[in-house]
């Protein structure tokens, strides 16, 4: 008889038995890939030879950016979940980075005031414009060519992935103490809030949990 194969099974958690826990659960695994992927390859960096390492940039840095757009996209999404914040700004969330992070840095102002966007803007603003630059609509490190069968980056470029990993994991800290104090300003009495369901956009525009998430309810 052949051997038995080895089995490793992980769960994929549906947002109906996690519900909110959904959303970190989602950002924390696409920044706990980065660095997975970047840690294996500085260990591996002399051993591994051009295309392994070539190939894997690809991942690294769609992971990398997908881990922050839903990051941005779930700050707003949260923010829009008040209704005196949120209800005149139905619109769908998209996959540009600078408009997400304006939208962002406005709910941050509104909230906690001018001095923390700023400060936060400071922080990722920067960054979060080069990689918009490099990669504005979210599809130059899924496939090769666009849609148009023309290459998706004219030249080669040069990327530190250890800044990429440094940056990734700064952003993680900069949204989980938003995350914190958002929710708390939507349940004082539960700062966690993970059972809390919002969504990025609700049937015909509308906030499925407006009259819960007001501040005068």
């Amino acid at each position: 008889m052949p051997p038995t194969r080895k089995r490793l099974t992980v769960t994929v958690t549906s947002w109906n038995h996690l519900g909110e826990e959904s959303r970190r659960a989602y950002r924390q695994g696409y920044l706990k890939a980065v660095i997975l992927l970047v840690d294996h390859l500085e260990k591996e960096a002399l051993a591994t030879d051009f295309w392994s390492k070539a190939s894997v940039i690809y991942p690294i840095m769609y992971l990398y950016r997908h881990h922050i757009e839903i990051s941005i996209k779930d700050i707003v999404a949260l923010a829009r979940s008040f209704t005196w914040v949120g209800a005149a700004n139905p619109k769908r969330l998209g996959h540009s980075l600078v408009d997400l992070w304006k939208e962002f840095l406005g709910y941050v102002e509104m909230l906690q005031g001018k001095e923390a966007a700023c400060q936060i803007d400071a922080l990722h603003g920067a960054v979060i414009g080069k990689l918009h630059a490099i990669d504005p609509s979210g599809d130059r490190f899924r496939y090769p060519v666009n849609l148009s069968g023309e290459a998706q980056f004219q030249m080669n470029m040069e990327v530190d992935i250890l800044d990429i990993k440094e940056n990734a994991s700064r952003f993680h800290d900069s949204i989980s103490e938003l995350d914190h104090d958002f929710r708390a300003l939507i349940d004082p009495d539960d700062p966690d809030a993970a059972a809390r369901v919002y969504l990025y956009l609700g049937p015909a525009g509308e906030l499925p949990c407006a009259k819960c998430c007001s501040p005068t309810s």
